[in-house]
C-alpha cells in the first residue's frame, strides 16, 4: 500500500480517467448547466493529492467526489490508500486574484 500512496499519476492519463467519469455520469447542474472539468493534476504523493480545476466546483457535492475518487481507486490501483480531491475554480483571465 505504501509504494500505491506513493505512486505518481501522469496528468493525461489522470485526465483521460475523470473525463469518462464525467461522461458515464454527470455531476449535478449548477444554474442549468452541468460543471465542466477543464483539467486536473497531481500535486502531492502520501496522500496522493489532487486538483481538479473546474467551472462550478460548488456544483459538486459530497457523494459526486466520493464517486470521483472511486474512479480513480480503480483506475489506478488505490485501493486502501488514502486520497485528497481538492475543487478549484479556473480563473479566467482579468479575475482578480483570491
Amino acid at each position: 500500500m505504501f509504494d500505491r500512496a506513493s505512486a505518481r499519476i501522469g496528468t493525461p492519463e489522470l485526465n483521460d480517467v475523470l473525463i469518462k467519469a464525467f461522461h458515464r455520469h454527470q455531476p449535478p447542474a449548477q444554474q442549468g448547466k452541468p460543471a465542466k472539468l477543464f483539467y486536473a493534476t497531481q500535486v502531492r504523493v502520501r496522500p496522493p493529492s489532487f486538483v481538479m480545476f473546474l467551472d462550478h466546483p460548488e456544483a459538486l457535492d459530497l457523494s459526486y467526489q466520493r464517486f470521483l475518487e472511486n474512479r480513480l481507486r480503480e483506475a489506478f490501483d488505490f485501493e486502501g490508500v488514502p486520497l485528497r480531491l481538492r475543487l478549484r475554480k479556473r480563473k479566467k483571465k482579468g479575475d482578480e486574484p483570491e
